[in-house]
C-alpha cells in the first residue's frame, strides 16, 4: 500500500514539476513590454525655432533650452537625401543635418523625435532653413556642419514609431520662396502635374556618369504652372525612366533661392498614371505604360481573360535569386494588408530581373486569370509589359497565428505573413527541401521548398531545430492543402 502511495505521490510531483517547467519555458515567448513614452516634452514649435534664423547666409547658435518635436517625413533610404532627415510638426518642417549613412534605420519615416536644440546651430542653404551641429566660418557663406553621430542620443530622443503623415493638398500659388514659409520642408501634394514631353524618355537622374549627376525637371500642370523636381544621381531610382502620364506628386517642399523645388522620397511619391494635358481623353502613361490602374483584389475576381487597358501595381515579395519561386513567376502584393497575386510571364527566356522590394507596374491586358495547382495567377504576361518603378520598398507582413493563416488562406494568398514562435519539423529530413511542418500553439501548416536541379538554392540547408523562430512567408496552397513558402532563410527566419 505504501508503495502505491509513494508511486502516486512521485507521479503527481513529476506532473507538477512538468507544468511548472513548461510554464517557465513559455515565458520566453511573451510579448515585449509595452511602449513607454520618453520623459520629454516640446516647449517650442518648429515655426518658432526657424524664426530665430532671420538673415540668409548667417549661422545662429541656439543657446537656450529649446526642445522641438516632429515626425520624420523624409529619410535617406532611397539616397535622394544625404546625411539628413526632415521632420515636421503642425507649424512647419525643418531639415536636420546629421553625420552618417543609413539614418533611416534609426529615424525612419513616421518616427517621432524630440530634439534638444541647445548647442545646435541654425543655418540655411540658399534660403532653405536647416538645423546642424556646428559651423565652419572659414568659408563665405559660412557652412552649417552635421550633428556628429556620437552625439545623436545627446540631442535626439525617439518617441513613437509608425506615425502616418497625410500630405497637405496645396496649389502652386500657396508655395512661396520666403525663408519662413511654413510649408518649407513639409510633406505636400500637388495635383495634375506631368513631365515635359521632351523629358519623358529620360531617367530620374544621371546614374551612369562618374560621379553620378543630379537632375532638375520642370513639371507643369494643365494651366502651365511649373515647379522644379530635383533628384540626386545617388538615388536608387536614378536610372529608372520617368513616368509619362499626368497625376499627383507627393514631395517635401524645398526652395533654392527663388526657385520652388520638390524633393521626393522615392518614385512611389508620383502617381502619373492619367492622361496627359490636352490628350483628348487618350491613354496616359506612367512608368508602366498605358493602362487603367486596377486593384489586385479586383483582378482576383476575374475568371478568364483580363480586359483590355488593364494595369496592376505592387511590390515584388518573391525572391528570384533563391529560386523558391519558378523563374517564370513572381509574386506581387499591392501594399500592406492589400491583396497579392502570382504573375506568370509568357516566356521563361529571358528571365525577369525583378527583385524583392521592387515596385513595379504590369500591363496584364489579355492575360488569363486562373488557378494553377490551387494558386491564382495571371498568366501569359509579356515581360516587356512589366516596368520597375522604384527599388528598396518593403511590405510589412501581417502578424498571425498559424490558425489565423489557415482560416484566411483564400483572402491572404500571395501575401506576406509573420508567424511567431514556430517549431519546424519533418518526419523524413532535417533539411528545408520538400515539405516540412510549421507548428505553433494554435495549429500547423505545411511549408514547401522546391527541390531538384532547378530547386531553391537552400533546399539542402538544415532548418533550425531546438528553437522557435519568427518566420515570414508567402501564403500559398497546393491544390486543397494550405501551405506557406519562405523566400530564403536569411531573409525570413529570425
Amino acid at each position: 500500500m505504501n508503495k502505491i502511495i509513494k508511486t502516486s505521490l512521485t507521479a503527481m510531483m513529476l506532473v507538477v514539476a512538468f507544468v511548472i517547467i513548461n510554464s517557465s519555458c513559455t515565458k520566453q515567448f511573451d510579448a515585449p513590454p509595452a511602449y513607454v513614452a520618453p520623459n520629454i516634452k516640446a516647449n517650442t514649435t518648429i515655426k518658432q525655432l526657424k524664426a530665430l534664423h532671420t538673415v540668409s547666409g548667417n549661422i545662429d547658435q541656439v543657446k537656450t533650452d529649446v526642445i522641438i518635436r516632429g515626425i520624420v517625413n523624409a529619410d535617406d533610404k532611397s539616397g535622394n537625401l544625404f546625411k539628413s532627415i526632415v521632420i515636421q510638426d503642425e507649424t512647419g518642417g525643418i531639415l536636420i543635418r546629421m553625420e552618417g549613412s543609413s539614418l533611416y534605420t534609426i529615424y525612419p519615416i513616421g518616427q517621432e523625435v524630440f530634439i534638444k536644440c541647445n548647442g545646435l546651430y541654425l543655418g540655411d542653404y540658399n534660403k532653405l532653413i536647416q538645423l546642424g551641429g556646428g559651423a565652419d566660418m572659414t568659408v563665405t557663406p559660412a557652412n552649417l556642419l552635421t550633428i556628429p553621430s556620437p552625439t545623436f542620443n545627446q540631442y535626439i530622443v525617439k518617441g513613437t514609431a509608425g506615425n502616418v503623415l497625410v500630405p497637405k493638398n496645396v496649389t502652386i500659388d500657396q508655395l512661396s520662396t520666403n525663408m519662413q514659409d511654413t510649408l518649407q520642408n513639409v510633406l505636400i501634394k500637388l495635383n495634375n502635374y506631368e513631365f515635359a514631353a521632351a523629358d519623358t524618355s529620360k531617367t530620374y537622374a544621371n546614374a551612369s556618369t562618374n560621379p553620378p549627376g543630379s537632375a532638375n525637371f520642370v513639371l507643369k500642370d494643365c494651366s502651365s504652372n511649373t515647379v522644379t523636381l530635383r533628384n540626386s544621381g545617388y538615388a536608387d531610382f536614378a536610372a529608372i525612366g520617368v513616368p509619362n502620364g499626368n497625376g499627383s506628386i507627393v514631395s517635401v517642399y524645398t526652395v533654392f533661392g527663388s526657385t520652388k523645388q520638390l524633393t521626393i522620397r522615392d518614385t512611389s511619391d508620383l502617381n502619373f498614371n492619367g492622361p496627359r494635358c490636352n490628350a483628348g481623353g487618350g491613354s496616359g502613361g506612367g512608368g508602366g505604360g498605358t493602362g487603367t490602374l486596377t486593384d489586385i483584389i479586383a483582378i482576383r475576381a476575374i475568371s478568364g481573360t483580363v480586359p483590355a487597358n488593364t494595369k496592376i501595381t505592387g511590390i515584388v515579395i518573391s525572391d528570384r535569386v533563391s529560386l523558391n519561386t519558378q523563374t517564370q513567376n513572381l509574386v506581387l502584393q499591392q501594399g500592406n494588408d492589400k491583396a497579392g497575386i502570382v504573375v506568370r510571364f509568357a516566356s521563361a527566356t529571358p528571365t525577369h530581373t525583378f527583385d524583392v522590394g521592387d515596385s513595379i507596374d504590369v500591363i496584364i491586358s489579355g492575360g488569363t486569370v486562373a488557378p494553377f495547382q490551387g494558386v491564382l495567377q495571371v498568366s501569359n504576361v509579356a515581360i516587356a509589359n512589366a516596368t520597375r518603378i522604384s527599388t528598396g520598398k518593403t511590405i510589412t507582413p501581417r502578424i498571425a497565428t498559424i490558425a489565423q493563416v489557415n482560416s484566411n488562406v483564400a483572402a491572404w494568398e500571395s501575401t506576406l505573413v509573420k508567424m511567431l514562435n514556430v517549431t519546424i519539423s519533418s518526419a523524413t529530413s532535417t533539411n528545408w527541401g520538400g515539405t516540412v511542418k510549421f507548428t505553433d500553439g494554435t495549429g500547423s501548416i505545411d511549408h514547401f521548398t522546391r527541390t531538384g536541379t532547378s530547386g531553391a538554392n537552400f533546399n539542402a540547408v538544415a532548418f533550425p531545430t531546438g528553437v522557435r523562430p519568427t518566420i515570414t512567408a508567402i501564403v500559398s496552397k497546393l491544390n486543397t492543402t494550405n501551405q506557406v513558402g519562405i523566400r530564403n532563410p536569411t531573409l525570413d527566419v529570425q
